[in-house]
């Protein structure tokens, strides 16, 4: 791993995840939120191979990504955070807060895999690991609706890219932490997850995170991963 791009820097995980990544790779750590605590921590980290930069990935395409590629050249590595969530009871959800879901959660996703896969295919290795949701894979009955929805379209793009590109060593993961009581059933009525309450620790996500990112490994590929409590549960390509 050369060149890892990271999506929504100032998150908690993400700054966990950075201490785990090898000194001799360059970090290009894009925040997109400011005047939050977890960004002024962001912003104060030293680390030397950390590159960071401040970003409204929502706005003018992904013409910001040309930029950072013509500035420090082409990924072999994405871990993508955003998420978008209105909070808006089901029949409140306007076409607006639908729209900015499908963007961040979607396709956004989509268009970033597609502008630094070339550069995989180069070097002919690349890892991608999407952050996704517990709501993605289950019923969310209180809001956020939109949310899950297209979350949803992050397990699929995983399960596609993988499909596609494994011959030239690039895979991508949905990687999904538990948190919550899960009680998805398949059609025989047995239980697909075992039940758990306790969120597990930043520093577990962020080892696992970085397990996947690891260009020697491939037992993940294009899978919806669920890691609760330190127990996994895969759905596979």
């Amino acid at each position: 791993m050369q060149n890892l791009l990271l999506i929504g820097a100032s998150n908690y995980l993400a700054q966990d995840l950075i201490y785990r990544i090898p000194q001799s790779t360059q970090i290009i750590g894009v925040a997109i939120e400011e005047a939050t605590d977890r960004h002024r921590e962001f912003m104060a980290l030293g680390q030397a191979n950390l590159h960071k930069e401040v970003l409204d990935i929502t706005k003018e395409g992904i013409s910001w990504l040309d930029k950072l590629i013509n500035k420090y050249g082409d990924f072999d590595s994405m871990v993508y955070f955003p998420c978008q969530n209105a909070k808006n009871p089901f029949t409140k959800i306007t076409e607006q807060d639908f729209d900015q879901a499908v963007l961040v959660n979607g396709k956004l996703p989509f268009l970033i895999s597609q502008k630094i896969i070339p550069g995989m295919q180069k070097v002919r290795h690349g890892r991608i690991v999407f952050i996704g949701s517990i709501w993605s894979i289950k019923g969310h009955s209180e809001f956020g609706q939109e949310y899950a929805i297209t979350k949803a379209m992050e397990n699929q793009l995983a399960k596609q890219i993988t499909a596609v590109y494994m011959k030239d060593n690039i895979t991508a993961t949905s990687l999904i932490f538990g948190s919550v009581n899960l009680h998805l059933t398949s059609q025989n009525e047995k239980p697909l997850f075992t039940e758990e309450d306790r969120v597990i620790g930043h520093q577990e996500m962020a080892e696992f995170i970085a397990t996947l990112l690891d260009e020697n490994k491939r037992s993940f590929a294009g899978a919806t991963v669920l890691l609760d409590n330190g127990s996994l549960t895969i759905q596979g390509i």
